[in-house]
């Protein structure tokens, strides 16, 4: 099988017929000579026209010849043969494998999951690799990259690749293509491959000069997936009971019968239960808690989902308190709605003003409540510590706040007032993904009136179709209306105690600083260690740590819920673009056969160089003649 590095060049093949014109078009007549035998004459002229005529035929095919065997080899065509599969025939070649070890390729196909299969297919391309051949091995993981991808002579480790794990930090697909093809460029060799073996999800593949190969580890159509997501702590305070909320995702395009889920609390499975999961559905589930004594809470919701277990669990953390401490710095009377739902959220109210308070009884509060007009120094400082010891708070914005805490206020909330608004607004802007605003979602909420109009870069819980009425600013939360306004109908309605409810716990979590953190995401760390979910420590020189992977993380006493971004759980079928090429079954005799091959320009230029001696000497014999 041919091909031709530069095929433009072909174009020329036209002119191998300039011989041929030449040789219809300028034929010699032959020259009148008068001799006395005319018999003698016709006869030898005959018998020289015939020797001619055979010269002058081979001349055309050689110097035909010549012509298309010069274009054939400026063009540098290549052959590909069957034989050069073989170890030690095939050329010398640069060779990349793209090694997906994303946690998708956890997915188990009858008795192994994609990723065992995946590295089967490795160890095979390996085998075939020889002694000259340049090879480079790549991952999803840039940590396992940073230690082992580089280039280097002859196979690889087998437990090199046998060592490879899935990962839940997936890094960019197409970067890593890129970062494989600039490695290879650096072997200066004419021949270069680059082989992806993954499933059949969607990547993000570059246009890059080498050809690439794709190897699909399975054949899954039908994916079957369930992933639990979202779990966290949660109160009611109508019923003062504590529940622990969770999502299943069915990812799969049938329905899911008889699915068991479970709660595993501070070690122990508290209880399991079974749901039925229809095509694409997202279904909320709950279990309850019965709890009485202050202390950190953690552990996860499971589903049992024997295919692709990697997004099995959703992990939490919380610190519960049966009566929270709360302290409202305020200079003003507590609003009456604020009042009457404290008493009901906990036994433990602090009511104080700047005079009597300092930072460390401030720090200790479970929620801090801030309701001031007027601005000085002393709350910038107390605002100031908070922000640097991570703790978050409530602040309560009036009609009767002074000029100078409007530009504290909007330099701490990343907003700008514009002016105060006394009519009524409806509520219709909820924030379907904040834990403050997600159960109101689909609840009718009342109107308000008698709020501060502002823009905001910040992110709105709640809010109007042009103004936000409630933003979250780096865990702090600022109402833009007033509570103390008895004619507004939305502190009568049932959203009100649920808003600020939710946004005590919200806050409260963050001060305890157990946020659920995304797997990849920094945790900030203040003695330099951490406690591993496989109960490891390790020692950091700085002040974060990413976590590599899903599970409950512990620091001075915190604790961390890590949990997936889960991209991959959704399965995606990839679209194969033009510069992909699959292989599919019998991939093995398509390996190694890269598009250059064998270069043969050079024994078509040594033709070249025979047919032309000929010709030669065909001229010479003619000339001696």
């Amino acid at each position: 099988m041919f091909s031709f590095l530069n095929s433009g060049i072909l174009a020329l093949a036209v002119t191998a017929v300039i011989p041929l014109l030449i040789y219809l078009f300028a034929k010699k007549k032959p020259q009148k000579v008068i001799f006395s035998s005319i018999r003698h004459i016709i006869q030898t002229q005959k018998s020289e026209k015939k020797r001619i005529n055979l010269q002058d035929i081979l001349l055309l095919i050689l110097r035909t010849a010549i012509i298309i065997l010069v274009i054939f080899a400026i063009s540098r065509p290549s052959i590909k043969l069957p034989w050069v599969q073989s170890a030690s025939n095939h050329p010398k070649t640069a060779i990349a494998i793209i090694l997906d070890n994303s946690y998708s390729m956890n997915y188990l196909v009858d008795t192994e999951t994609e990723l065992e299969k995946a590295k089967q297919i490795a160890l095979k391309i390996n085998s075939f690799i020889a002694e000259g051949d340049v090879v480079l091995i790549k991952t999803l993981d840039i940590n396992w990259n940073e230690l082992n991808s580089y280039l280097s002579y002859g196979k690889i480790d087998s437990e090199k690749i046998e060592n490879i794990k899935i990962t839940a930090i997936s890094s960019n697909f197409k970067k890593i293509i890129e970062t494989a093809d600039e490695q290879l460029k650096k072997s200066h060799y004419t021949n270069r491959e680059i082989y992806v073996i993954s499933d059949l999800q969607e990547k993000n593949i570059p246009s890059i000069e080498e050809q690439l190969y794709y190897i699909p580890v399975s054949n899954v159509t039908m994916p079957s997936n369930i992933s639990c997501q979202s779990a966290n702590f949660h109160k009611d305070i109508v019923e003062n009971k504590y529940s622990i909320r969770a999502e299943l995702v069915n990812h799969s395009d049938f329905i899911q019968k008889d699915v068991v889920y479970s709660l595993f609390l501070n070690g122990v499975t508290q209880s399991e239960k079974v749901t039925d999961l229809n095509p694409g559905q997202r279904k909320k589930i709950e279990f309850e808690l019965e709890l009485t004594e202050a202390d950190n809470y953690s552990g996860f919701v499971g589903v049992r989902d024997e295919r692709l277990t990697y997004d099995n669990r959703s992990y939490f953390s919380f610190y519960f308190t049966p009566s929270p401490q709360v302290t409202v710095l305020t200079d003003k009377k507590i609003p009456a709605s604020l009042n009457t739902f404290l008493s009901i959220y906990t036994n433990d109210i602090q009511i104080a003003n700047l005079n009597d308070y300092n930072s460390s009884m401030l720090l200790a509060s479970d929620n801090i409540i801030i309701n001031f007009s007027n601005h000085n120094e002393k709350i910038e400082y107390l605002l100031q510590q908070l922000r640097k010891e991570d703790k978050n708070y409530i602040l309560l914005a009036d009609k009767t706040i002074e000029d100078e805490y409007i530009d504290f206020i909007e330099t701490h909330f990343n907003i700008k007032f514009l002016e105060y608004n006394s009519s009524s607004v409806l509520v219709n802007r909820i924030n379907h993904f904040h834990p403050i605003s997600e159960v109101l979602v689909d609840k009718k909420i009342a109107s308000i009136s008698n709020f501060w109009k502002v823009s905001s870069a910040a992110n709105t819980i709640i809010g109007s179709e042009n103004a936000p009425l409630v933003i979250e600013n780096d865990g702090n939360i600022l109402f833009l209306f007033e509570i103390s306004e008895s004619n507004s109908r939305f502190l009568v309605d049932s959203a009100f105690p649920i808003l600020i409810n939710n946004s005590l716990q919200y806050t409260q979590t963050l001060n305890q600083y157990d946020r659920q953190i995304e797997v990849g995401k920094p945790i900030y760390l203040e003695n330099h260690s951490i406690i591993l979910p496989d109960n490891s420590v390790i020692e950091t020189s700085g002040v974060k740590y990413y976590p590599k992977y899903p599970g409950i993380y512990e620091s001075d006493g915190r604790q961390y819920a890590v949990n997936l971004n889960y991209e991959e759980s959704n399965f995606s079928p990839m679209g194969i673009s033009e510069n992909i090429e699959v292989l599919e079954e019998n991939w093995e005799n398509k390996i190694f056969s890269s598009r250059y091959g064998y270069e043969v320009w050079k024994i078509l230029l040594i033709l070249v160089l025979v047919l032309f001696l000929w010709e030669m000497l065909l001229v010479k014999k003619r000339e001696k003649r």
